[in-house]
């Protein structure tokens, strides 16, 4: 029966850099996996990290920690640097020693500095990949897309640069891709349309470019579809609500969207919020959106959205008051030049 441990290892935020360079690390025991986990340190807690970290490895053959003991300062065990002024650990780096049994990565929220290495691909037994809101730098490794039973890859909120690698499509078994808010260009390659097991999309505050792949609209299992603040040029699918069925969070907002709202969306039924903000949207909005019955958000506002003669454009709002769970509606900003419903007081 496989056991899965969890490796918590301590690092003083917001001031050091800690490279976990984990793959090549030990030769695991199969019987066990790694979680490996930051969270803060309080003083005085550094030694007691790393001895429990060591005392979650299950072999060793190289006796690589065996000199991590009492005999003298955990400052000078293998693989540690400490800072000189409070003789806190800094560095720990047991690179070329082989974790090939790794399953979790979790490095979010913390400020390290690197690039991702490529024998990252070393760990072939990786499912969570989480290093979010840190200062990783470069290009985002192909070799990354050799992890066949990788589940979730959050790499947000970093300085990663260059293009999604269109090899991350062979990652087959994803259901959970996070790359938002970096400096990625480009277009979104047509080969993500392999991932269809990916209930979770977001590639928000990038500057990515052109149209999106029409066969990521195929991805039935979609329930977030978060592509903001980009330079996509697109115009939805006429059977977009068909192909979503799953769908329950979609934000375009700040592109150059353009076309009508698909009345199809109506068919995604789950929907919970709908941002199409700051896009080119024109026509009529679909009469029958009120039949969104889980409807929280709707943010239509600075498209142009409206009719030539202005007659019955905002219709729709009368079909809104169905919405029971509706929280937000925004639609300033187009071209409507109806008169606003006197039924919109109905709203609770």
């Amino acid at each position: 029966m496989q056991m899965k441990q969890t490796v918590v290892i301590h690092a003083k935020p917001l001031s050091t850099y800690l490279f976990l360079l984990l793959c090549g690390l030990f030769g695991i025991n199969s019987s066990f996996t790694a979680t490996v986990i930051i969270v803060p340190l309080i003083n005085d807690t550094d030694q007691l990290a790393l001895v429990s970290f060591k005392g979650e490895i299950h072999g060793d053959p190289f006796e690589v920690l065996e000199p991590w003991n009492n005999s003298f300062h955990f400052c000078r065990w293998k693989g540690i640097s400490c800072g000189r002024r409070h003789q806190r650990v800094t560095i720990l780096n047991l690179e070329g020693t082989f974790l090939f049994r790794l399953r979790d990565l979790l490095l979010g929220n913390n400020f390290f500095e690197s690039r991702i290495p490529a024998s990252l691909s070393n760990c072939s037994d990786l499912r969570h990949i989480r290093m979010f809101k840190n200062h990783f730098s470069g290009a985002i490794p192909a070799e990354i897309s050799s992890l066949s039973k990788l589940l979730v890859l959050d790499l947000s909120s970093n300085q990663f640069s260059g293009v999604i690698p269109p090899s991350l499509g062979n990652l087959t078994t994803l259901t959970n891709l996070s790359l938002q808010y970096k400096k990625i260009g480009g277009s979104i390659p047509v080969e993500l349309r392999s991932l269809a097991n990916l209930q979770y999309l977001n590639l928000a505050t990038n500057n990515l470019s052109g149209a999106v792949p029409y066969t990521l609209y195929n991805l039935s299992s979609m329930i977030t579809f978060f592509l903001a603040n980009n330079l996509l040029s697109d115009q939805l699918p006429l059977d977009f609500g068909l192909n979503f069925p799953n769908l329950e969070q979609i934000n375009i907002d700040s592109n150059q969207f353009f076309g009508p709202i698909p009345s199809t969306i109506v068919n995604a039924s789950r929907l919970t919020n709908i941002d199409f903000s700051t896009n080119y949207f024109s026509g009529r909005v679909p009469l029958n959106i009120g039949t969104l019955y889980e409807l929280e958000y709707l943010q239509i506002s600075y498209n142009r959205l409206g009719s030539e003669n202005g007659t019955g454009d905002l219709g729709f709002i009368m079909s809104l008051t169905n919405c029971t769970k509706l929280k937000l509606l925004l639609v300033v900003g187009n071209g409507f030049r109806d008169e606003f419903p006197s039924l919109v007081a109905n709203f609770s």
